[in-house]
């Protein structure tokens, strides 16, 4: 009855349970973090098919939250990638090492700010940068589900037009990236021609689209020529 009694208050059930699947796996989630969803699963397996015949990959996950993306394409690839996890979130984070340490996941986690850690970065340094943001334009957070607006304001706000992160991470993170290593985005609804304008616009070519299971484009990923 107590957990009904939550539920019913809107909490998330995955709050209650302080548990989320995602892709086969159970990850500890709880109030402060943002709740993995299926869509994101569209991330992580196209930057995976793009990536899998390289060697000796060096992998960068932003805005991290759960840990999700990274913990999974580093179970994908194994030792052929390094993989980093960055989220400035104490909340979050605290989750994200939870759930490192439960998977016993190697991968370098780092409680920073991705608009100053860049500069900790040589250039050239990745051959992928992964990034689900905060996407949803901040006048339209108001009017989201009960349940999601119990979930971090900070892993929703995209700012005014729902794109100032797409815009931050292409400035700041371009010159981190390899040559012939790509940028991959999580993106909302009818999003795909704002973030593809932006990726042009910081010079990455080969620009693809993916679309989830109900056929909305959900990501996006560019080529750095």
């Amino acid at each position: 009855m107590e957990i009904a009694e939550k539920r019913k208050s809107k909490i998330p059930l995955q709050y209650i349970l302080g548990l989320c699947e995602f892709m086969g796996e159970i990850f500890f989630v709880g109030e402060g973090v943002l709740v993995p969803r299926e869509d994101t699963s569209v991330l992580v397996r196209e930057s995976y098919n793009i990536l899998k015949h390289k060697n000796n990959l060096k992998i960068v996950d932003l805005c991290s939250g759960s840990g999700c993306i990274a913990i999974t394409l580093k179970k994908m690839f194994g030792d052929n990638a390094e993989v980093y996890g960055i989220e400035i979130s104490d909340k979050a984070y605290y989750y994200f090492r939870k759930n490192v340490t439960s998977k016993h996941s190697d991968i370098k986690t780092l409680k920073a700010d991705i608009f100053e850690i860049y500069k900790n970065f040589d250039d050239n340094s990745f051959d992928a940068i992964i990034s689900n943001p905060p996407y949803i334009k901040e006048e339209d957070i108001g009017k989201l589900q009960k349940e999601v607006l119990l979930e971090p304001k900070i892993a929703l706000n995209g700012g005014k037009d729902g794109l100032e992160y797409y815009r931050k991470i292409c400035l700041n993170w371009y010159s981190k990236i390899k040559k012939r290593g790509i940028i991959a985005f999580e993106i909302g609804f009818e999003q795909n021609d704002f973030v593809k304008s932006i990726l042009e616009e910081n010079g990455f070519e080969n620009i693809k689209l993916f679309n989830d299971i109900n056929n909305i484009p959900r990501v996006i990923i560019g080529e750095k020529i």
